[in-house]
């Protein structure tokens, strides 16, 4: 209890008055150019924030279970074409607080929303941004991962695609993350440690 208060006052002050000095530096290195980034997780918005870029992809704030996630980057034209509907009820878990809304078969979660109309106003007003000519898909290896999904993922359109894991798969575009144990860890994003495996404003600029 007491670690989690520690990180918690760690993040909104140490931490984030760090990040600013980090954002300036970014910014001066970061090119001009538009990128859509489908993320399952928190990790796109993070990395637009970071660089100072406007959100261009509807994934922001949200986290997908690595299933559905995987449909939803597989048919991506046909999901997006689909109106987003408001459930009460996930067949991953019973304990969520959040909004969640479903695209047919797949489930997207709200988590940092707090009604399913401001979570639905943000999905299609930022899939409406979407660079379908400069696409770029994030995923960690949690939330039902497995490694069909794993092998999938790899088959994705697009170079610059990121899987982050705490096992490899000796797949293309992995980045296995050493320090992580058995699984991405839930703060992982939010403490930015994917910034030990990559230079995220080279890969940004498609270095």
């Amino acid at each position: 209890m007491f670690f989690r208060i520690f990180k918690f006052i760690y993040r909104k002050t140490f931490f984030k008055l760090y990040r600013e000095f980090i954002k300036i530096f970014y910014c001066r290195k970061v090119n001009n150019q538009s990128i859509t980034i489908i993320s399952s997780n928190c990790l796109a918005g993070c990395i637009y924030s970071d660089l100072n870029k406007e959100f261009l992809s509807p994934t922001i704030n949200t986290f997908f279970y690595a299933p559905c996630f995987i449909n939803f980057c597989e048919n991506l034209d046909y999901y997006l074409s689909l109106d987003l509907i408001e459930t009460k009820f996930s067949k991953y878990t019973n304990d969520f607080y959040y909004p969640i809304g479903t695209l047919g078969d797949i489930e997207i979660h709200f988590l940092h929303y707090k009604t399913f109309d401001e979570a639905r106003l943000k999905w299609n007003s930022r899939k409406e941004k979407i660079v379908k000519d400069n696409v770029r898909f994030i995923m960690t290896d949690r939330d039902g991962f497995n490694t069909d999904i794993a092998n999938r993922f790899s088959l994705l359109e697009g170079k610059n695609n990121i899987l982050f894991t705490a096992n490899s798969y000796n797949l293309k575009n992995e980045v296995h993350c050493t320090f992580e144990k058995e699984v991405i860890s839930s703060d992982f994003t939010s403490f930015r440690k994917y910034e030990k495996y990559i230079n995220i404003v080279d890969w940004y600029n498609g270095k």
